[in-house]
């Protein structure tokens, strides 16, 4: 078996904001992961990293479980054109998660620890996509943290978006930030502007199936920059 026979099961499960290069990346680097722990074949672990992913659902994992590991995936936008996310992501593996059957994983909780090191508690949760877009404009990871809570509070409350979706929608953003490389001149504005923006454009449809992709509102955005002339700021 490969990933890639496993693409319609992935795509069916994606939630908004993911993308499937990302998720069949972190199906891949468990699976060796894995292969390496318990000396079996990367092809033997392929289905068994699929279903911890929480891609390939089973009605063993409770939702709790289910909550925990999109937001897991969620953190790791952008991981299939980032080495470091991807060691990171190897780095952060749950031994559990490497050698232990499916059932075992669930009991644990997670398959992913949280991220270790000179981090205080807070700072522990930083989503993977704030350290990112902080490293590529070189600016403080701490103040854009704050600013990435500020902005998922206020998404909360003045625009009552569901936390799931204020998250999805954010990492979106972030990804795109980050993937602009340094053209944008003004990252926290770009980030301000954006989020709210496409925030109430989700908000003005409150049928799930009926909103648009997150992708789609992004494109549309820049397209309209472009046609005035604001692309850079």
């Amino acid at each position: 078996m490969s990933v890639r026979e496993l693409l319609p099961k992935i795509e069916d499960a994606l939630s908004r904001g993911e993308d499937v290069d990302d998720v069949v990346t972190m199906i891949q680097l468990l699976a060796d992961a894995r292969a390496r722990a318990k000396h079996t074949f990367v092809e033997e672990e392929l289905s068994w990293a699929a279903k911890i992913i929480c891609i390939i659902l089973d009605p063993v994992k409770p939702p709790a479980y289910q909550r925990i590991a999109t937001q897991a995936r969620l953190e790791f936008a952008g991981i299939a054109t980032h080495e470091r996310l991807r060691h990171l992501f190897v780095e952060r593996l749950e031994r559990v998660a490497m050698i232990g059957d499916l059932r075992a994983v669930v009991a644990h909780g997670r398959f992913l620890s949280a991220i270790s090191g000179r981090r205080s508690s807070t700072m522990a949760r930083t989503p993977a996509v704030v350290d990112r877009v902080a490293s590529v404009y070189d600016i403080d990871a701490d103040k854009l943290l704050r600013l990435y809570e500020s902005m998922r509070t206020v998404l909360r409350r003045r625009l009552e978006l569901r936390l799931p979706d204020a998250e999805r929608l954010l990492q979106a953003v972030f990804t795109r930030c980050a993937e602009e490389g340094q053209h944008i001149l003004n990252p926290h504005g770009w980030l301000l502007d954006t989020t709210f923006e496409l925030g109430e454009q989700l908000r003005s449809q409150p049928i799930v199936t009926a909103q648009p992709r997150l992708e789609d509102l992004l494109r549309d955005r820049e397209d309209d920059d472009r046609a005035l002339g604001l692309d850079a700021e």
